[in-house]
């Protein structure tokens, strides 16, 4: 999943249905890619997922500088701490660099 998920409630949807989906056997997410300069996107996204049972779902972040700034995704990021999103944010791999590994790692 590609996803700018940050102030409206759209992409917070699509992933948690993609995970709800993935739960009930009906596909295999692989990765989410955060494409949006919210900080808090990146720990916004891994908190879902662990809520929604995939803990270690491989998260990619934006490739230009990450911005802070007030969100849906901040107020879900916040419940671990500013300086815990922050370092989500940075400690995720580029998009481009886990689209690479994920899809060289899958079947054909």
């Amino acid at each position: 999943l590609e996803t700018d998920l940050g102030g409206g409630g759209d992409d917070l949807g699509a992933l948690a249905l993609l995970l709800r989906l993935a739960r009930a056997g009906s596909c295999r997410p692989l990765a989410v890619m955060s494409v949006t300069p919210q900080l808090g996107a990146v720990a916004c996204i891994r908190r879902v997922a662990e809520r929604l049972g995939f803990p270690g779902l491989p998260v990619g972040r934006r490739e230009e500088p990450l911005v802070d700034e007030d969100s849906h995704a901040r107020a879900v990021a916040a419940a671990a701490g500013p300086a815990a999103w922050e370092a989500a944010a940075q400690a995720a791999p580029r998009a481009a660099v886990l689209y690479r590994r994920v899809l060289a790692a899958a079947p054909d």
